[in-house]
């Protein structure tokens, strides 16, 4: 049972890395666009355009860098070596607070913490 709530921790890991990864890639069509934009305007109007550029591609490295944390938090949900490993690693993450992930944490710390009859009768 808890290795069900643990997949659905996981999940949420994931949907929170594939969520990062979408701003990730509205970014880049947005520097396609001003890369488009550049050819067309005057050396004038091209200054704020570089600058644009440059935060974008600062902000894509951010997101890249929260990506890579979100699927890497996925991965070491399921490699926890024991279950007080597992436990505070479940609390690590609840500490962050993240709405997209808490509810799946707290409830896999609710199965861990289930007994034995209230598990069975979960899985029934």
């Amino acid at each position: 049972m808890i290795g069900l709530g643990l997949r659905q921790v996981q999940d949420a890991l994931n949907r929170k890395a594939d969520e990062v990864q979408r701003e990730f890639v509205a970014a880049s069509g947005r520097l396609d666009d001003i890369g488009r934009k550049r050819l067309e305007v005057t050396e004038d109007e091209r200054r704020p355009l570089r600058a644009e550029q440059t935060a974008l591609r600062d902000r894509q490295q951010v997101l890249a860098d929260e990506i890579n944390l979100w699927r890497e938090r996925g991965r070491r949900v399921l490699n926890q070596p024991g279950q007080a490993s597992l436990r505070a690693y479940l609390n690590e993450l609840l500490a962050l607070e993240d709405p997209a992930v808490t509810p799946a944490v707290k409830h896999a710390l609710y199965l861990l913490d289930a007994p034995e009859e209230e598990l069975e009768r979960l899985s029934a």
